[in-house]
């Protein structure tokens, strides 16, 4: 498989959310079985592509009603944080930002981040606002 054609795979499409989840390798059978029933419980259509030996998976949810995308996302976010997993939301239809918290749970690091921020970047220029919520 090329990096190019790897892309292709894990950018998704117009309406589809694009949710990275990195945990432990262990974790990936479990992970691909929670997201597997909440998905169908919910109707929504989903494909996993993941770095098995590196703990890196990238979750694309097809299109559907945000309130239900907004649903799997909590569920898959609350398996992942327990699992001690961290979790991205990569890409996502507009009309998603009204139903979920984009950042999520800020991490245990927060703060470490916040002075490194500000010691880079003590005017806050750089990209504004992109961690909104966290600093």
């Amino acid at each position: 498989l090329r990096w190019s054609e790897h892309e292709v795979l894990v950018s998704g499409a117009e309406g589809e959310a694009v949710v990275q989840v990195n945990g432990l390798p262990s974790e990936l059978a479990a992970l691909a079985a929670v997201v597997r029933q909440q998905a169908e419980q919910l109707g929504i259509g989903s494909r996993m592509v993941s770095a098995a030996g590196l703990g890196m998976h990238t979750l694309i949810l097809a299109p559907a009603e945000p309130e239900r995308q907004a649903r799997l996302l909590a569920g898959i976010r609350e398996y992942a944080y327990r699992a001690g997993s961290s979790v991205v939301l990569r890409r996502r239809p507009e009309a998603l930002d009204a139903h979920v918290d984009v950042m999520g749970t800020p991490p245990s690091t927060v703060d470490l981040l916040r002075r490194i921020k500000h010691e880079f970047d003590p005017d806050s220029r750089l990209a504004p606002g992109r961690f909104a919520g966290w600093y």
